[in-house]
């Protein structure tokens, strides 16, 4: 559908250049954890069993090479080659895809803040305004909430194929929070019913994004401020999530800061008329700090404290 499009008005020829090149780095990145990474398929898909033929969820503890031992005496947990009796699960490449589709939503979600900045640096080093990559930002922030949703719905699907589902979501044991699979455990790991509490805020803000972004601006703005705590519970869940996506909050956050010293220069209004006919406003400022820098075919945001209460005004 057109709202849903990024490039509703088609493409140019350097942004199908952009797109390639995207999709080439995804397809990359998806090869590298898939293939190249290598510790999934040594380390977490070999835990992917259940530890006896019951084929029942157990963190039992022993002597390893007792059976249906996960957990030895020191804390060590077993992976399925030292449980005795252990049964594969068979879900190993499920495993495999659910933690790959985890770093695909990184990228996506890393690549979705860099263009938000409206006085980045980089992107005054490429000669491009934020108004000419405002869109990028829409689509890849829809790309990130599907990647998002696509990996916990992945790990939903394996919850529920091993028997654990209720226990990770439902009827949660804080001295076991997270059953990665039916005999390894992270005991720790709150992280994961935090991000999929935060998944119905993000939602939410997609929605309101989707639909109403031009005729409800103010509720679409407070909204959007969810995402912004989306990406630091994000950081708190994923391990490599902050490698990504700090370049982009860097930038960001510069933006803000300088932002915030623009919003301080004294400015006085001269005159503020209504023009007749019109609901527009006709508002005299002296600005020299403004002045010194505008030049023609930019525009200002002004705050005016009495209407700022119900909307926003705009000066071009």
């Amino acid at each position: 559908p057109k709202w849903l499009s990024p490039f509703p008005a088609a493409l140019s020829v350097r942004e199908a250049m952009a797109v390639g090149a995207t999709v080439v780095m995804f397809v990359a990145w998806f090869c590298y954890w898939r293939w190249g990474y290598g510790r999934f398929q040594a380390l977490d898909a070999a835990h992917d069993c259940w530890t006896s033929d019951a084929r029942e969820v157990s963190d039992k503890i022993g002597q390893e090479g007792e059976p249906g031992v996960a957990v030895t005496f020191t804390g060590s947990q077993l992976n399925c080659q030292h449980i005795a009796g252990s049964v594969s699960t068979g879900l190993g490449e499920l495993h495999i895809l659910c933690r790959v589709s985890g770093h695909m939503a990184s990228l996506a979600f890393a690549l979705t803040v860099i263009p938000v900045s409206k006085n980045s640096v980089l992107l005054r080093t490429l000669g491009l305004s934020y108004e000419r990559v405002l869109h990028w930002h829409r689509g890849l922030g829809t790309l990130s909430y599907f990647a998002v949703t696509l990996h916990m719905l992945l790990w939903w699907l394996k919850w529920i194929l091993d028997g654990t589902f209720v226990r990770n979501l439902l009827a949660i044991d804080t001295q076991r929070w997270l059953w990665i699979t039916p005999s390894w455990n992270h005991y720790e790991n709150f992280s994961v019913l935090m991000v999929q509490i935060a998944w119905i805020f993000f939602t939410a803000s997609m929605i309101i994004a989707w639909t109403c972004r031009r005729r409800l601006y103010r509720l679409f703005y407070v909204s959007h401020q969810f995402a912004i705590l989306f990406v630091f519970f994000g950081i708190l869940h994923a391990w490599s999530f902050w490698y990504f996506v700090m370049p982009g909050l860097a930038l960001w956050w510069c933006d803000r800061l300088c932002r915030l010293v623009a919003a301080s220069h004294a400015t006085t209004i001269m005159a503020c008329t209504a023009v007749p006919g019109t609901d527009v406003t006709h508002v005299e400022l002296r600005a020299p700090e403004v002045a010194s820098k505008f030049t023609a075919g930019q525009f200002a945001i002004l705050n005016c404290p009495r209407s700022a209460e119900t909307r926003g005004t705009r000066s071009r």
